[in-house]
């Protein structure tokens, strides 16, 4: 018998541009009963069908079944106008986006290529502080994670320098530094990456495509999502946190299937490392993680999926600092384009209790 469940949103999202934007549908599997479909406000009933799991990795099924729910998208939003605030005009090329997990609700963004420079920003979209890189320039810079590290109780950045655009066949980047402590009181302040470490990740093989970078916060093992495919890489932490400086980390393919669809931009996972989230421009896909399963036995689980608003270009995503909202920020021109896009905000979507 198919258990299924599906939640509709239907939202209006107000930000500047002003746009109109898809029906949210998040949907998951796993209730005791079929439920309802709830009508759209056009009175036509809609139905989400969950997305179908892979059989190959079997996976303990959760002890109770939770509802996934999200609100519509929205945004900060600038009280004289009620329009949303736009991220930093100087952040063109956004490809990565990670929660701080100190005070003040910041967030690390980085452009895809360019100076070796990280930026913390605030909901608004305002830059923090500037953290260079000395040395580093970013070839083609895909998504940013945090997690454990060498030193226990240091809360690491780790950004993917993971994409083809380097032109290196069976190997990509990936860039470890202690997270800097943050001042959000303090804004427009330029700091300097302290113990960077450049570790090369090999493959082997032809050149590859990577947009999705995370740590498993619970194991600190590090995986790449292939974007033209279902391939599922991972890095084991006591490897990663012995390469020296230049060194280099063997991965290993560890899933080559998956319920979401090809080309994923950006991923993260919850800093309890209980949920997984991956996208692309237009859908998310959230995983479920049972106590003491792999990471990539939770990737072949039934995807709960969660419909985007519009943005220009979005690649990035990532939980909140307490793993309950979703946040995602778009690139904000176009290297083809004649003219930049509207300016983009940082797009939330808040969790909402179960009915």
């Amino acid at each position: 018998m198919m258990h299924r469940m599906a939640l509709i949103v239907v939202c209006l999202y107000a930000c500047t541009p002003p746009a109109r934007h898809r029906l949210g549908v998040v949907q998951e599997s796993g209730s005791t009963q079929d439920a309802q479909s709830p009508k759209s406000s056009e009175g036509t009933a809609m139905e989400a069908e969950p997305t179908p799991a892979p059989s190959p990795t079997p996976s303990p099924a959760p002890s109770k079944p939770k509802t996934l729910t999200f609100g519509p998208q929205t945004c900060e939003k600038n009280p004289a106008t009620n329009a949303c605030y736009v991220v930093d005009a100087s952040l063109i090329e956004m490809s990565g986006i990670v929660a701080s997990p100190q005070p003040g609700n910041l967030f690390w963004v980085h452009n895809d290529e360019g100076p070796g420079i990280l930026y913390a920003i605030n909901l608004r979209g305002e830059i923090v502080s500037r953290l260079t890189l000395p040395g580093i320039t970013f070839l083609d810079s895909e998504d940013i994670t945090l997690g454990p590290g060498p030193k226990a109780g240091v809360s690491y950045l780790y950004l993917g320098d993971i994409g083809d655009s380097a032109n290196t066949p069976g190997s990509v980047r990936v860039l470890r530094m202690p997270e800097p402590t943050l001042d959000p009181a303090q804004k427009g302040n330029n700091l300097t990456a302290q113990d960077v470490v450049a570790v090369t990740l090999t493959y082997g093989g032809k050149l590859q495509d990577f947009e999705t970078l995370f740590i498993d916060p619970v194991d600190g093992d590090l995986f790449l999502v292939q974007k033209a495919g279902y391939n599922v890489y991972k890095a084991p932490k006591a490897l990663l946190d012995a390469a020296p400086n230049g060194g280099s980390v063997p991965l290993s393919l560890v899933r080559s299937s998956g319920a979401w669809a090809i080309e994923p931009s950006s991923g993260n996972m919850s800093p309890s490392g209980d949920e997984i989230v991956l996208r692309n421009e237009t859908t998310a896909w959230l995983f479920r993680r049972s106590p003491g399963q792999k990471v990539e036995e939770a990737l072949g689980t039934i995807a709960v999926t969660l419909t985007l608003g519009t943005e220009f270009n979005g690649e990035a995503v990532t939980f909140d600092a307490k793993g309950l909202d979703l946040l995602t920020v778009s690139e904000n021109t176009s290297k083809n384009a004649p003219a930049p896009s509207p300016p983009q905000p940082v797009s939330i979507y808040r969790r909402l209790a179960a009915p």
